[in-house]
């Protein structure tokens, strides 16, 4: 009984590891999905913060992480440190408008992976888990007509980068969410834990 038994968790065990949270299907339905979000420091798409707690509770039950959760979610598209290059050159307005013309709000995501990203700010380490979304074409042009905006209105060469961005939505993070200007670089730092 006792070898059966240890056969039965040995089978068991690679399935338990393999264990990869489960993305609600009402997360990325466009339905689902709030106003984006025109303020006067970024540009983003809200989305339902219900559904990203969901997946932090997964990651804290797999990990043993304890994570703390922003009160809203959010897709930036352009975010503050991008916007205080671009209101050298445009407007708000003139990003909203190209957002419309895109009809970005109405896209249907998919998940890429659940991924971590790990730094320090001074003495302080962090980490920040991030479900970042498969890119998507459309998004890609909204931000390469923006830089092409950008330049036709006398903004600075490649002061504006396409490439320093990746679709994802914060999940959850250690003390606080980290930025850009902390020197988080969510492009380049973007570790993939679970894949989709």
């Amino acid at each position: 009984m006792l070898r059966s038994l240890s056969l039965f968790i040995f089978i068991l065990s690679p399935i338990a590891s393999a264990f990869t949270p489960t993305i609600p299907s009402e997360l990325l339905d466009p339905k689902n999905r709030g106003d984006f979000l025109s303020h006067e420091e970024w540009l983003g798409i809200s989305f339902p913060i219900s559904e990203i707690i969901k997946i932090k509770k997964q990651i804290e039950e797999k990990t043993g992480e304890k994570l703390f959760a922003l009160s809203d979610s959010y897709l930036m598209l352009v975010t503050t440190q991008e916007w205080s290059i671009l209101k050298t050159a445009l407007k708000m307005s003139d990003v909203d408008k190209l957002f419309v013309q895109y009809k970005i709000n109405f896209l249907k995501f998919q998940p890429h992976c659940l991924a971590r990203l790990d730094g320090k700010v001074g003495e302080v380490s962090y980490s920040q888990w991030a479900l970042v979304l498969k890119d998507h074409q459309l998004l890609e042009d909204f931000r390469r007509d923006l830089r092409r905006l950008f330049r036709a209105r006398g903004g600075l060469g490649d002061d504006y980068q396409v490439s320093r961005w990746k679709p994802l939505l914060v999940v959850g993070f250690s003390s606080r969410e980290y930025f850009d200007q902390d020197g988080l670089i969510k492009s380049s730092q973007t570790k993939c834990v679970y894949k989709y």
